[in-house]
């Protein structure tokens, strides 16, 4: 059986298990009562913790005694000592990439104020346990450095920890709270998103072997786990969410289209990739954004596969977009006798809430007639620029501009005008071809 009918029948198994079987539940030793984490202003407690001096950090109970002393709560006490964690403790990116051995006790880690994840998880969990708080040590399987959409985590390779505030047990990553790596360096920057992370997200990410740690009363297998995409921090910090994601399997097979939607909440700006071999696939990707969803429409110019990477940013923001989602895609389907992609869109698109009613299709054909429809709200003119030749749309109401432009062997752009200058801002771009495939 393939890896792709095996990651359905196990998704249907899970459907029919969740509406008509009996949930397992956890250990007796995990309290039923899992919850997510409350929004709390951290400042206070964070500033302390930030500012240990040398003198308190020279033993784990000295330390201890230090980050907890001014808790107000369990839960403060918790924060303290994973933002103390975060900060003074550098992840030894040499011994992981090298496979060498070196002291993660915690008393080790305190010593060199760096470790791979199981220094973390056991610094984190000594210190819990001397500041008084029932904490454990989780070993299981991540998504992390080198995962790539549609792989399998074959064997155990991350350690992470769980926390009990005022009954309830809490997931928490100091190693991935930290930083990250990128290339072979290790970059130190705090993720708020791995303190207290929500079970039901934890699990996108992180497997542990023990089931009862997933906090979950409907745990996973880790057939589904590796079937499961895996979303990047962002996806989740600009409001996205997963449960109403179309696709969820991280390996697709289509033939030579698809469509995945999901819902979104502020404004963003989007960017979709299609990659085969390595190499952008250009005018094969788009994405709708109406009525609070955004569709990512992805078509493939020949059979092979290929990854999809989506990208976004809030609305208006400067940088480069994060990426938040990749796909694996098997196409089987065959080339068409004409390309029809998708064109390409530029932020002032999104961040305009605009709309796309015609062309959609990314390949036009020289010397044809196409009508242009488009929705741009706020614009005073708009214009299908062919070459240097300004097509005029007109203005229909309810920002709605149409008209028709011969497209010639030059590059098809669609702007706008504010009125407020001159200048057109480029919001489409359209790929012209004299006939067959290009």
């Amino acid at each position: 059986m393939s890896y792709f009918n095996k990651c359905f029948l196990l998704f249907m198994f899970l459907f029919l298990y969740a509406v008509l079987g009996e949930h397992p539940v956890l250990a007796k030793e995990t309290p039923d009562d899992v919850r997510t984490a409350a929004p709390y202003d951290y400042t206070a407690i964070d500033g302390h913790a930030l500012n240990a001096s040398p003198s308190v950090e020279r033993s784990l109970d000295s330390l201890a005694a230090y980050l907890t002393a001014p808790a107000k709560n369990d839960r403060e006490k918790v924060r303290a000592i994973f933002r103390w964690i975060t900060s003074r403790v550098s992840y030894d990116a040499k011994s992981f990439l090298s496979g060498s051995r070196t002291d993660t006790t915690p008393e080790g880690v305190l010593r060199s104020r760096s470790a791979v994840c199981s220094g973390y998880a056991g610094l984190f969990q000594a210190l819990a346990q001397r500041g008084g708080l029932e904490c454990a040590t989780i070993r299981g399987y991540a998504k992390g450095y080198g995962y790539a959409a549609g792989h399998t985590v074959g064997k155990v390779n991350h350690d992470w920890n769980a926390v009990n505030i005022d009954g309830s047990w809490y997931l928490l990553d100091s190693t991935w709270g930290a930083g990250s790596l990128s290339g072979k360096t290790f970059v130190q920057k705090f993720k708020e998103f791995f303190f207290l992370t929500p079970p039901e997200i934890m699990i996108l990410s992180h497997f542990p072997v023990d089931t009862r740690w997933q906090l979950l009363q409907k745990p996973l297998s880790k057939a589904i786990f590796d079937c499961l995409a895996k979303p990047a921090t962002d996806f989740f910090r600009l409001g996205l969410d997963w449960e109403s994601l179309s696709h969820k399997d991280s390996l697709l097979r289509v033939k030579d289209r698809v469509d995945i939607t999901l819902a979104t909440g502020i404004p963003l700006e989007y960017m979709a990739r299609l990659k085969k071999n390595g190499k952008d696939v250009p005018f094969s990707t788009f994405v709708e954004t109406t009525g609070g969803k955004a569709t990512i429409h992805a078509e493939f110019p020949d059979s092979g596969m290929y990854e999809l990477l989506l990208f976004a940013k809030p609305a208006g923001m400067s940088g480069s977009d994060p990426e938040l989602l990749s796909y694996s895609i098997q196409a089987d389907g065959t080339a068409p006798e004409e390309p029809k992609g998708f064109p390409v869109a530029y932020g002032a698109f999104y961040s305009n809430g605009g709309e796309l009613y015609s062309p959609k299709q990314g390949n036009l054909k020289n010397g044809e007639v196409y009508p242009f429809r488009v929705k741009i709200p706020g614009a005073k003119k708009v214009a299908v620029i062919v070459g240097k030749l300004f097509v005029f749309l007109k203005n229909t109401g309810n920002d709605v501009f149409e008209g028709t432009a011969k497209v010639s062997n030059e590059s098809v752009m669609v702007s706008y005008n504010t009125g407020s200058s001159n200048n057109y801002i480029g919001i489409l771009k359209y790929n012209v071809f004299q006939s067959g495939l290009q």
